[in-house]
Protein backbone atom coordinates (compact mmCIF):
# COMPACT_ATOMS: atom_id res chain seq x y z
CA UNK A 1 0.00 0.00 0.00
CA UNK A 2 2.80 2.35 0.89
CA UNK A 3 4.56 1.54 -2.38
CA UNK A 4 1.36 2.30 -4.32
CA UNK A 5 1.00 5.61 -2.50
CA UNK A 6 4.61 6.48 -3.24
CA UNK A 7 4.09 5.69 -6.90
CA UNK A 8 1.05 7.94 -7.02
CA UNK A 9 3.00 10.76 -5.37
CA UNK A 10 5.87 10.38 -7.80
CA UNK A 11 3.48 10.25 -10.75
CA UNK A 12 1.71 13.34 -9.47
CA UNK A 13 5.01 15.16 -9.13
CA UNK A 14 5.97 14.17 -12.69
CA UNK A 15 2.61 15.27 -14.08
CA UNK A 16 2.85 18.57 -12.17
CA UNK A 17 6.39 19.09 -13.44
CA UNK A 18 5.29 18.39 -17.00
CA UNK A 19 2.36 20.79 -16.70
CA UNK A 20 4.48 23.51 -15.08
CA UNK A 21 7.27 22.97 -17.59
CA UNK A 22 4.82 23.12 -20.47
CA UNK A 23 3.31 26.31 -19.10
CA UNK A 24 6.74 27.88 -18.65
CA UNK A 25 7.75 26.80 -22.15
CA UNK A 26 4.52 28.22 -23.58
CA UNK A 27 5.02 31.50 -21.75
CA UNK A 28 8.66 31.73 -22.83
CA UNK A 29 7.79 30.79 -26.41
CA UNK A 30 5.07 33.41 -26.51
CA UNK A 31 7.43 36.05 -25.16
CA UNK A 32 10.17 35.07 -27.60
CA UNK A 33 7.67 35.11 -30.46
CA UNK A 34 6.48 38.59 -29.49
CA UNK A 35 10.08 39.78 -29.28
CA UNK A 36 10.84 38.16 -32.64
CA UNK A 37 7.88 39.88 -34.25
CA UNK A 38 8.87 43.21 -32.70
CA UNK A 39 12.43 42.79 -33.95
CA UNK A 40 11.15 41.88 -37.40
CA UNK A 41 9.04 45.04 -37.44
CA UNK A 42 12.04 47.14 -36.48
CA UNK A 43 14.11 45.54 -39.24
CA UNK A 44 11.34 46.21 -41.75
CA UNK A 45 11.08 49.82 -40.61
CA UNK A 46 14.83 50.32 -41.00
CA UNK A 47 14.76 48.76 -44.48
CA UNK A 48 11.96 51.13 -45.49
CA UNK A 49 13.93 54.13 -44.20
CA UNK A 50 17.04 53.01 -46.09
CA UNK A 51 15.05 52.59 -49.31
CA UNK A 52 13.52 56.04 -48.87
CA UNK A 53 16.97 57.57 -48.41
CA UNK A 54 18.30 55.76 -51.48
CA UNK A 55 15.33 56.88 -53.57
CA UNK A 56 15.72 60.44 -52.28
CA UNK A 57 19.38 60.47 -53.31
CA UNK A 58 18.47 59.19 -56.77
CA UNK A 59 15.84 61.87 -57.18
CA UNK A 60 18.19 64.59 -55.98
CA UNK A 61 20.84 63.71 -58.55
CA UNK A 62 20.29 65.91 -61.60
CA UNK A 63 22.12 64.98 -64.75
CA UNK A 64 24.42 67.76 -65.94
CA UNK A 65 23.34 68.55 -69.52
CA UNK A 66 26.74 70.14 -70.14
CA UNK A 67 28.77 67.13 -68.98
CA UNK A 68 29.82 66.09 -72.49
CA UNK A 69 30.24 69.63 -73.87
CA UNK A 70 33.46 71.18 -75.08
CA UNK A 71 35.24 73.94 -73.14
CA UNK A 72 36.66 77.13 -74.59
CA UNK A 73 39.08 79.11 -72.45
CA UNK A 74 41.55 81.94 -72.78
CA UNK A 75 43.45 83.95 -70.19
CA UNK A 76 40.27 85.82 -69.21
CA UNK A 77 37.38 83.39 -69.01
CA UNK A 78 36.16 79.92 -69.85
CA UNK A 79 32.79 78.73 -71.09
CA UNK A 80 31.31 75.43 -72.22
CA UNK A 81 29.40 74.88 -75.45
CA UNK A 82 27.62 71.96 -77.16
CA UNK A 83 29.93 69.60 -79.01
CA UNK A 84 28.13 70.17 -82.31
CA UNK A 85 28.71 73.94 -82.22
CA UNK A 86 31.33 75.70 -84.30
CA UNK A 87 33.79 78.03 -82.58
CA UNK A 88 35.23 81.01 -84.44
CA UNK A 89 37.73 83.44 -82.94
CA UNK A 90 38.70 86.82 -84.33
CA UNK A 91 40.96 89.02 -82.23
CA UNK A 92 38.84 89.80 -79.15
CA UNK A 93 35.65 88.01 -80.24
CA UNK A 94 34.69 84.37 -79.71
CA UNK A 95 31.66 83.18 -81.66
CA UNK A 96 29.72 79.98 -81.00
CA UNK A 97 27.54 79.01 -83.96
CA UNK A 98 24.89 76.33 -83.69
CA UNK A 99 24.25 73.69 -86.39
CA UNK A 100 20.80 75.04 -87.15
CA UNK A 101 19.49 75.14 -90.71
CA UNK A 102 18.80 78.63 -92.01
CA UNK A 103 18.95 80.43 -95.38
CA UNK A 104 22.32 82.06 -94.69
CA UNK A 105 23.97 78.99 -93.18
CA UNK A 106 27.71 78.78 -93.82
CA UNK A 107 29.17 75.27 -93.99
CA UNK A 108 26.15 73.94 -92.11
CA UNK A 109 26.30 76.50 -89.31
CA UNK A 110 23.72 79.20 -88.78
CA UNK A 111 24.67 82.66 -87.55
CA UNK A 112 21.09 83.16 -86.35
CA UNK A 113 21.74 80.45 -83.75
CA UNK A 114 24.70 82.20 -82.21
CA UNK A 115 26.24 83.35 -78.96
CA UNK A 116 29.33 85.47 -79.15
CA UNK A 117 31.53 87.12 -76.54
CA UNK A 118 33.59 90.27 -76.93
CA UNK A 119 36.23 91.11 -74.35
CA UNK A 120 36.94 94.81 -74.66
CA UNK A 121 39.82 96.67 -73.07
CA UNK A 122 38.28 99.10 -70.62
CA UNK A 123 40.93 101.81 -70.57
CA UNK A 124 38.88 104.17 -68.46
CA UNK A 125 38.19 101.50 -65.83
CA UNK A 126 34.44 102.13 -66.06
CA UNK A 127 31.92 99.93 -64.34
CA UNK A 128 29.65 97.95 -66.62
CA UNK A 129 26.73 100.31 -66.01
CA UNK A 130 28.77 103.39 -66.93
CA UNK A 131 30.40 101.65 -69.87
CA UNK A 132 26.99 100.67 -71.19
CA UNK A 133 25.78 104.26 -71.01
CA UNK A 134 28.90 105.75 -72.63
CA UNK A 135 29.78 103.06 -75.17
CA UNK A 136 27.08 100.48 -75.85
CA UNK A 137 24.19 102.93 -75.65
CA UNK A 138 25.67 105.59 -77.90
CA UNK A 139 22.97 106.80 -80.24
CA UNK A 140 20.29 105.10 -78.14
CA UNK A 141 20.88 101.74 -79.78
CA UNK A 142 20.12 99.53 -76.77
CA UNK A 143 17.64 99.54 -73.94
CA UNK A 144 18.49 98.12 -70.53
CA UNK A 145 15.89 95.55 -69.49
CA UNK A 146 17.35 94.30 -66.22
CA UNK A 147 20.28 92.52 -64.64
CA UNK A 148 21.47 88.91 -64.59
CA UNK A 149 24.16 87.05 -62.66
CA UNK A 150 26.82 85.58 -64.96
CA UNK A 151 30.14 84.24 -63.74
CA UNK A 152 29.29 85.38 -60.18
CA UNK A 153 29.07 88.94 -61.44
CA UNK A 154 26.08 91.17 -62.09
CA UNK A 155 25.55 91.71 -65.80
CA UNK A 156 23.41 94.35 -67.48
CA UNK A 157 20.82 92.85 -69.82
CA UNK A 158 19.86 94.94 -72.85
CA UNK A 159 18.06 94.59 -76.17
CA UNK A 160 18.28 96.62 -79.41
CA UNK A 161 15.71 99.38 -79.69
CA UNK A 162 15.21 99.16 -83.43
CA UNK A 163 15.21 95.35 -83.79
CA UNK A 164 13.58 94.20 -80.58
CA UNK A 165 13.71 90.43 -80.19
CA UNK A 166 16.74 90.08 -82.49
CA UNK A 167 19.21 89.51 -79.67
CA UNK A 168 19.89 89.97 -75.98
CA UNK A 169 23.08 91.53 -74.77
CA UNK A 170 24.80 91.02 -71.41
CA UNK A 171 27.54 93.37 -70.23
CA UNK A 172 29.65 92.70 -67.14
CA UNK A 173 32.85 93.83 -65.53
CA UNK A 174 35.85 91.68 -66.29
CA UNK A 175 37.74 92.98 -63.28
CA UNK A 176 41.49 93.51 -63.00
CA UNK A 177 42.55 90.97 -65.60
CA UNK A 178 45.52 92.47 -67.40
CA UNK A 179 49.08 91.63 -66.28
CA UNK A 180 50.29 93.75 -63.37
CA UNK A 181 46.76 95.13 -62.95
CA UNK A 182 47.34 97.63 -65.77
CA UNK A 183 43.74 97.69 -66.88
CA UNK A 184 40.37 96.02 -67.08
CA UNK A 185 38.14 94.28 -69.57
CA UNK A 186 34.46 94.61 -70.20
CA UNK A 187 32.77 91.36 -71.19
CA UNK A 188 30.09 91.91 -73.82
CA UNK A 189 27.94 88.84 -74.57
CA UNK A 190 25.50 88.81 -77.48
CA UNK A 191 22.88 86.05 -77.74
CA UNK A 192 20.82 85.81 -80.91
CA UNK A 193 17.10 85.13 -80.72
CA UNK A 194 17.60 81.90 -82.67
CA UNK A 195 19.22 80.29 -79.64
CA UNK A 196 16.60 78.68 -77.41
CA UNK A 197 16.16 80.10 -73.93
CA UNK A 198 17.06 76.74 -72.39
CA UNK A 199 20.29 76.38 -74.34
CA UNK A 200 21.18 80.01 -73.70
CA UNK A 201 20.81 79.55 -69.93
CA UNK A 202 22.80 76.32 -69.99
CA UNK A 203 25.69 77.94 -71.86
CA UNK A 204 25.74 81.09 -69.75
CA UNK A 205 25.67 79.03 -66.55
CA UNK A 206 29.09 77.62 -67.45
CA UNK A 207 30.76 81.00 -67.92
CA UNK A 208 33.39 81.83 -65.31
CA UNK A 209 36.43 84.02 -65.00
CA UNK A 210 39.87 82.46 -64.82
CA UNK A 211 41.67 83.41 -61.63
Amino acid sequence: MEQKTLSIIILSILITAIIVGGAVYFIQSSRFEAERQQLQQQIQSLENQINQLLNKDDNDIVDDPTADWQTYDNYIFEIKYPSDFQVLTEETIVRFNGPKTCPDAVEGYCFDDTLYIKYIYNQGGLKAEDWFIEEADQGGGYTKIGIKEIGKQTAIAAIPKDTEGFETRYILDGGQLLPNNTGQYIIDIHVSSGLSDLLKEQILSTFKFID
